[in-house]
């Protein structure tokens, strides 16, 4: 499902990686407010709890800007991208940090080229 409708990627968070043996997949993005740690955007093509982990381990993460990957469970990693107000996030299993981390840059550039010169929109309320 994706929050709040009028805010969607326009990137598709399940991609598989060419070349690769295992099924390399990012099943779950989204885009959270650097000040409130609140998901703004979010994009799932799986069941399961992403929504809520990735939420917990906003309220983690250092407020300097940067990349970071933590490992989760089941081979599942988390990755973030904080530039300015926004976190760019995506979990992934089989996927090398630099793949995941293109694909960060990729949703950061679409959703600035979706809303440029548009006031931040509030978080959403899943």
């Amino acid at each position: 499902s994706i929050y709040p409708p009028k805010h969607t990627l326009a990137t598709r968070p399940h991609t598989q990686v060419a070349g690769s043996m295992s099924q390399a997949t990012v099943p779950f993005a989204a885009v959270a407010s650097a000040q409130e740690l609140e998901l703004l955007a979010e994009v799932s093509v799986a069941s399961g709890n992403a929504s809520e982990i990735a939420r917990r381990i906003l309220r983690r993460l250092p407020a300097e800007p940067g990349r970071r990957s933590y490992a989760y469970e089941n081979g599942f990693s988390f990755h973030f991208l904080t530039e300015g107000r926004l976190i760019f996030l995506c979990m992934e299993r089989g996927v090398p940090p630099p793949k995941a981390f293109a694909f960060l840059a990729e949703m950061q550039q679409s959703w600035r080229t979706q809303f440029a010169g548009e006031p931040e929109p509030e978080p959403a309320n899943p």
